[in-house]
């Protein structure tokens, strides 16, 4: 076969003449055979190829993924450590990477503050049952006492009355704080908010008869008048100064109890030293614990262990903050509390 061209020679307007060229197609076609040949070898090589390389290539890809999952089931089994290694590349496997490390420490971190929750549930049932336990033996040997005979005794009748209204008032008492510890720590409980003036609620509180002995000499430096005011329950910050002055009262009796109140920028700091012995070191800690009544010696005095503890919840609800500070003389409180100005507002 060839190939004919044909080429018309215009002169003036008009044909004169006509050029043919010709040319065998017989090497075009080789060529054209040969490519053909060479593109279906090649197409045939990649398709082998991509068909080897590419289950390597997406199983390497998805290998992230796969770590995710394996991590998902570790958690869900327990594994709350498992983690899933980031990759350094920013797109979406690493996105979903880092998101699940922060959804696995998030349900770490939420087991944990379950488990304490319930280990400190248990703890606080078992103090409870151990406190409630004291009083209720008593009055049950008051009762025997009583079901044996001592009723036809006036005398032995009275005493046994009056040991079991004893008692029935120290319990009454204790589940009394109880359900005031429960009602402060229970999420979204509704508090009054009203503006107090510390100074004035500390000098109400201390000179009343069930705080103190009339012969408990206490002092009280008061600031500016309305400079200490704060925005809280009054009732729930009485008794915060309330349980701190019986507290001074009964384990540092005698000697001056000393109020202050100061302000400290946008702070209502409130103290109460005493002239006590002084609280071990060791125990400084645990004075805001529940049930918790000091060595072995101390725990001779009345009370249940709790009113420091309602001391903390009730100021802490108020986002503040109490500590204590004691030498081998002495001890003292510090409540500081959020001020509000004049007209009640922060």
């Amino acid at each position: 076969e060839k190939l004919v061209v044909l080429h018309r020679l215009p002169a003036t307007g008009r044909a004169f003449g006509v050029v043919q060229l010709s040319e065998s197609t017989q090497t075009l076609q080789q060529t054209q055979r040969s490519l053909l040949v060479v593109l279906a070898i090649v197409s045939l090589v990649l398709i082998l190829l991509a068909a080897l390389i590419t289950p390597l290539l997406v199983s390497r890809a998805l290998r992230p993924l796969r770590r995710v999952t394996e991590a998902s089931s570790a958690l869900a089994a327990g594994d709350m450590g498992r983690r899933v290694e980031e990759p350094a590349v920013q797109d979406e496997v690493g996105r979903l990477s880092r998101a699940f490390n922060e959804m696995a420490s998030a349900v770490q971190r939420a087991f944990h503050i379950r488990e304490e929750s319930e280990s400190g549930m248990r703890a606080f049932v078992s103090d409870a049952s151990h406190e409630l336990r004291t009083p209720l033996t008593t009055l049950q040997g008051q009762l025997d006492v009583l079901g044996r005979g001592a009723a036809a005794d006036p005398k032995a009748a009275q005493t046994s009355l009056q040991s079991m209204q004893r008692e029935v008032i120290r319990m009454s008492a204790l589940v009394e704080d109880l359900l005031t510890l429960t009602r402060l720590e229970s999420p979204g409980a509704d508090q009054l908010r009203e503006p107090v003036d510390l100074d004035a609620l500390v000098a109400e509180t201390v000179d009343e008869q069930s705080v103190r002995d009339p012969g408990q000499r206490v002092e009280v430096l008061a600031g500016a008048p309305g400079t200490a005011l704060v925005l809280g329950d009054r009732e729930q910050l009485r008794r915060v100064v309330l349980n701190l002055a019986t507290n001074a009262l009964k384990y540092a009796p005698g000697g001056v109890h000393a109020w202050q109140t100061t302000v400290q920028d946008d702070v209502a700091v409130l103290t109460l030293t005493d002239q006590g012995t002084g609280i071990p070191e060791d125990v400084l800690p645990r004075v805001f614990d529940r049930f918790y009544r000091g060595p072995d010696e101390t725990r001779r005095a009345p009370g249940s262990g709790l009113g420091l503890a309602i001391v903390r919840s009730v100021v802490e609800a108020h986002g503040g903050a109490v500590t204590v500070a004691s030498g081998s003389t002495g001890t003292t409180f510090t409540v500081a509390l959020p001020r509000v100005n004049p007209g009640g507002q922060p």
